[in-house]
């Protein structure tokens, strides 16, 4: 099921980031062209990926759970529903209640474990590397890669599998010596990083094959905006980004119509996405 995803997912990225548009033009926050991030940022605002809120971007402003969710669902065009009324904190009419259904069915989300998915609050850069491993099917690393980084001991046990299968990878670099991983995310540098991963074909050399349970798959374009980050200085395939800060002041992000801001993500230490 998980090389079924990773393959999806794969097609799904690649079909996104085969053009870029001049739309970018469109916000009034769009960083300058020599901005680390504008490349990334323009390629996921032409795939459909990141759609802004009322004339803006928003690249600075933190990633929610549920913008995550939706991008990830977007890139992949995975369609497939679960039921998730036993999630108190969701609200059936919310612009995200789709994307949130199918990424829990897909298996990348699976909320706190106390009956909520927290779907307003920011996500943590350790949170985003144990989503990305879910689904790019990347675990079992030598948690000895960790050692490169001098915040290590910042890493919670929980995220401590996929952070290492995915700097083991090559996927993530930190920042200089560090991890960050209890920062938040913005949405320019999960721009960044999905940009990274096509580009680096990460996708596709991670075990996918031609085989799908779901070949009507044809991407989830439904309204809402989705965007993220994760770290600037997070990068995949090698190439190291520059200038993106994680954490920080921002808050909120946009998607779907509407302006969220929140805490941390994950829950109460299980890991939980």
């Amino acid at each position: 099921m998980r090389k079924v995803l990773a393959f999806v997912l794969f097609i799904g990225i690649f079909t996104a980031f085969t053009a870029f548009s001049a739309f970018a033009a469109d916000f009034s926050d769009m960083p300058d062209k020599d901005n680390w991030s504008y490349n990334a940022l323009v390629s996921a605002i032409d795939g459909g990926l990141l759609s802004g809120y009322d004339g803006k971007i928003m690249p600075n402003d933190n990633l929610t759970r549920a913008q995550m969710a939706t991008i990830i669902v977007r890139a992949c065009g995975y369609t497939q529903k679960a039921d998730i009324s036993e999630f108190t904190d969701v609200n059936s009419s919310g612009w995200y209640y789709e994307y949130l259904q199918i990424a829990y069915k897909m298996g990348i989300f699976k909320g706190d474990g106390s009956g909520l998915l927290n779907p307003d609050k920011n996500i943590t850069r350790q949170e985003v590397f144990v989503v990305l491993s879910r689904a790019l099917s990347i675990t079992g690393a030598d948690k000895s890669v960790l050692n490169s980084f001098a915040d290590k001991s910042d890493l919670a046990s929980w995220a401590e599998d996929a952070t290492a299968s995915l700097a083991k990878s090559g996927y993530i670099k930190g920042s200089g010596s560090n991890l960050n991983p209890t920062s938040f995310i913005t949405r320019a540098e999960f721009a960044q990083i999905m940009y990274n991963l096509k580009q680096a074909g990460a996708l596709k050399a991670n075990g996918a094959t031609g085989n799908t349970e779901n070949s009507n798959q044809t991407g989830n374009n439904t309204s809402g905006t989705t965007t993220g980050t994760t770290g600037g200085s997070t990068t995949t395939g090698g190439s190291t980004t520059t200038g993106g800060s994680t954490g920080g002041s921002t808050t909120g992000g946009s998607t779907g119509g509407g302006h969220h801001s929140g805490g941390s993500t994950g829950g109460s230490g299980s890991g939980s996405t």
